[in-house]
């Protein structure tokens, strides 16, 4: 839901609680990256299941610390 009304707001610049990289987005990305690694992400979040989940995903891999 919180992604939708970022969208809906044309808020593209976010994190998971707000314009910063938190210890949130941090968990978020080793769990993520877990799925990615056993071979699960299509299964999980794909841009046709889960899209938000995607996008964030995608955006996690341009930060120069998480790469």
């Amino acid at each position: 839901m919180y992604f939708l009304y970022l969208a809906e707001q044309g808020i593209t610049d976010s994190w998971l609680v707000g314009p910063y990289f938190t210890a949130a987005d941090i968990a978020l990305t080793t769990l993520l990256d877990r799925i990615v690694f056993l071979g699960l992400a299509d299964r999980y979040f794909t841009q046709n299941i889960r899209p938000f989940l995607y996008n964030y995903y995608q955006k996690l891999g341009t930060r120069k610390s998480v790469q």
